[in-house]
């Protein structure tokens, strides 16, 4: 039977990268899924037009801890620009989601 819980997911909910409140980020956004409770809050601290730090809080479920964690990694010294064309399949691409 396939699953969506490949083993780069797994090592991201287990081992997290990233998780954790930023002293004074310059962006916060946090989202709530109404159906299931899962909460998510992103924190980046921008160094000009350049993601410098990013990190994340969650109390949810594996796939999105580790699809937060994921997140975080993929932004972090990255431009700005790159990270608004960031997609939820660009995501489960690097964690290498079976869904």
């Amino acid at each position: 039977m396939s699953t969506p819980y490949g083993p780069v997911l797994i090592d991201h909910f287990r081992h997290p990268r990233n998780q954790g409140a930023l002293r004074n980020p310059t962006i916060s956004q946090e989202g709530t899924n109404p159906l299931c409770g899962d909460r998510v809050r992103i924190e980046l601290r921008l160094d000009g037009e350049v993601v410098g730090e990013a990190r994340f809080t969650a109390n949810a479920c594996a796939i999105c801890v580790a699809s937060a964690s994921m997140l975080t990694d993929l932004v972090r010294n990255a431009p700005l620009d790159e990270v608004e064309t960031l997609l939820v399949d660009d995501i489960l691409r690097a964690l290498d989601a079976r869904i």
